[in-house]
This record gives structure tokens, C-alpha cells and sequence, in this order.
């Protein structure tokens, strides 16, 4: 799927490098081991992919609402929508999350398959997001979600992400808000949700919703909200709290890495947006016109005549 964001992976974020930054290893959680769930009861750990985009300020007024807090595992330049530490309102939307307890996470720069990309390829689509990060808000995360929930140890992607100081973040609700994208559809994933929270014995849930779809922030988070209320429990962020795993309503931003830790003389390879031709990226763009749907957890861009 290296197709996906191909030509917007072309570019670096100006600034310092971050690849030579120090990334201690902190607290006693396993950096080998997938996070799927939570540590904590009567919550559910809300987790946003693939954004920022047009209907995220929308999903931030109504987490608001609500009074929960979420996680945003973030793309930094893919499918058209620009860099995010660059094209407005994007970087406004990251700092507003930081400032209202959302927890900021990385979901890699272009969103490629990191099972298979080289080990250049996986540093560089995670060194280029932490540049953009720290361009915005002065830190950069150390949580991460691959793309297509594809890092395999075998293919190395583990060890990488590791190097990095990255934790891998799953799901265990998937709401399949990504194959239901339409107003005639989203029932299919508001009654996965209905499910789940209906079931005896659980009570935590670590979920997967996509903020670049209309319905999933409009229609079925406001209905997904009312059930967690209605049980009494929780919308919260995924975060480390002294050394444990757990999920909780607000984020622990002690466990990003800060831009005064970036060695001195670093600079980056940056390339204007003007170098791209956008004609470029049609083929791609024309393979899913008209609703086409990628699988395996990959978001279906609804990309319009």
C-alpha cells in the first residue's frame, strides 16, 4: 500500500531533525508487547485515526461536550490534506487538543505499511511526523498506531519502533466507522458499538474511530457518547501513569519527548509543496473513487467527482 499518500511523503517538515534526539526508555511497560486494552474499568479509551481533517474541530466540540477526552493518532502529510504543522487549521487543532487533555499520538507521516517498508523507510515516516509535532507544539509523542495495524516483528518494525521509544497502540472495538462512511450505512457501526457495551463481564473498552469521516464524528460519536454516559462510565485517553498502563481522563504529557532534548546543528532536508506536481497523485486518488473501501483497517477515502 505504498501508494497511499505517495507523493505527499515526498516532503519533510522544515526545522531540526529529530532523528538523533536521546529516547530514554521510561517506566516498567514493555515496549515489545501491543497495547489493545485497558488497565482501568468503567471506561472506554477513545482513539481517533488518520486525521487532523475539516471534521475534527467538530469532534473536539463534542468530546468537549461531553466532558471525555481522547486519543489522536495522527498522519502528517497524506492523501491531499497537507502537512499539518503547516496548512491551516491544523496546527490550531493539534494545540487546542493539548490544551483541553487530548492526548496527541502518531500514526506515522503518510501512513504506509510499516511490515512493508524498509527500516529507512519506517524511521523516516516517523522522524518526519516528530518534526512536525515539534514545529507545533515543542514535543513530539510517544505513542504510535500503525497504519492498517500492520508492525510485525518479524519484518523488524518492532525493533524500529523501540529504537524510537514508541509504544504500539491497538484497539479491541473496532467500530468499522471506515466501511460504513455513509448516512445509509453508519447504523451497521452504531449497532457494533451497542453491542459491544451490551456485553456482561466487560468493562473497559479501548476503541477505533476515524475523524476524516463526516458520519463517524457527526452521527455516531454523539450516539456512541450517550451509550458510555448511560453506563455510567468514561470516554478517556490512553496514557502511561506512574509506570502503569491504564486509561484515564486526562494525558500524561510527561511522556513525550520535549524539543529541548534535540541535539544542537540538526537541520532538515525540506522540500517546498511547490516541488510536487498534484498530477501525480491521481492515480492513486482515481483507485478509490466512488466509496472504493481498502480493508485490513485501512480507511476508505471518499474522494468526490
Amino acid at each position: 500500500m505504498l501508494g497511499y499518500g505517495r507523493c505527499d511523503s515526498d516532503l519533510t517538515p522544515a526545522g531540526p531533525s529529530t532523528i538523533n534526539a536521546p529516547r530514554p526508555l521510561k517506566g516498567s511497560i514493555s515496549y515489545t508487547d501491543d497495547i489493545y486494552d485497558c488497565d482501568k474499568t468503567k471506561v472506554v479509551a477513545l482513539t481517533f485515526d488518520d486525521g487532523p481533517y475539516q471534521y475534527t474541530a467538530e469532534l473536539l466540540d463534542i468530546l468537549k461536550r461531553y466532558g471525555f477526552t481522547a486519543t489522536f493518532f495522527m498522519t502528517g502529510n497524506n492523501n491531499g490534506k497537507g502537512s499539518i504543522d503547516t496548512t491551516a487549521p491544523y496546527p490550531d487543532l493539534i494545540k487546542r487538543m493539548v490544551a483541553e487533555g487530548h492526548q496527541v499520538a502518531s500514526h506515522t507521516w503518510s501512513h504506509y505499511s510499516l511490515s512493508n517498508s524498509s527500516r529507512d523507510l519506517r524511521i523516516s515516516q516517523m522522524v518526519k511526523n516528530e518534526m512536525a509535532f515539534n514545529n507545533i507544539i515543542g514535543m513530539w509523542p510517544t505513542y504510535m498506531r500503525p497504519p492498517y495495524s500492520d508492525c510485525t516483528q518479524e519484518s523488524g518494525c518492532w525493533d524500529d519502533m523501540k529504537t524510537l521509544g514508541y509504544h504500539r497502540v491497538y484497539f479491541d472495538l473496532d467500530t468499522q466507522d471506515y466501511l460504513n462512511p455513509l448516512p445509509s450505512q453508519v447504523q451497521k457501526s452504531k449497532d457494533i458499538v451497542k453491542q459491544q457495551l451490551a456485553i456482561p463481564g466487560v468493562t473497559d473498552y479501548l476503541s477505533i474511530q476515524h475523524d476524516i469521516g463526516q458520519q463517524s464524528v457527526a452521527n455516531l460519536s454523539s450516539y456512541y457518547f450517550d451509550l458510555i454516559q448511560k453506563k455510567g462510565w468514561k470516554g478517556v485517553t490512553s496514557r502511561f501513569h506512574h509506570n502503569i498502563f491504564l486509561c484515564d481522563k486526562q494525558a500524561n504529557y510527561n511522556h513525550y519527548f520535549a524539543a529541548s532534548k534535540l541535539p544542537d546543528g540538526q537541520a532538515s532536508n525540506h522540500k517546498s509543496p511547490t516541488t510536487i506536481n498534484p498530477q501525480l497523485c491521481l492515480p492513486e486518488r482515481q483507485m478509490v473513487r466512488k466509496y472504493q473501501a481498502f480493508h485490513n483497517q485501512v480507511w476508505l477515502q471518499c474522494i468526490y467527482d
